[in-house]
């Protein structure tokens, strides 16, 4: 999220892990299928932007509500990696430009296979 954002449209960012709060995520069953995707210290879901189903619409926190616009399917790649695509439109979360760079904001665009739209989830204790 950008960084410590409670407020609803701020865009997820990449940045370097710091086993913060804000860079927590809850992974629940979506009733319609898929899973949502909760940002811990907003307590939003992600979204694209506007509930686009283009493509490069960032991915936003927004207040959680039913229906396909924030639940998504995890699909399994190797080395425990997962691409992350919305149910609604079928894009995967993506890296624009395959980055490096700390606070590119991340967009939906066509799976294609690349590293940059691979992400590891990891286990945390939350207090």
């Amino acid at each position: 999220m950008s960084p410590r954002s409670d407020r609803p449209g701020s865009a997820l960012i990449q940045a370097a892990c710091e086993d913060t709060e804000h860079q927590l995520f809850q992974v629940a069953v979506a009733p319609s299928g898929g899973y949502y995707l909760i940002a811990h210290y907003a307590a939003m879901c992600l979204q694209p932007q506007g509930d686009s189903s283009e493509p490069r619409a960032r991915i936003v926190q927004q207040r959680c509500r039913a229906g396909t616009g924030q639940a998504f399917q995890l699909e399994s790649q190797s080395g425990g990696r997962y691409t992350i695509a919305s149910l609604k439109s079928g894009l995967c979360f993506n890296v624009p430009g395959r980055s490096l760079s700390s606070g590119v904001a991340l967009d939906q665009f066509p799976c294609d296979g690349g590293d940059n739209q691979w992400f590891v989830f990891q286990r945390a204790d939350v207090p």
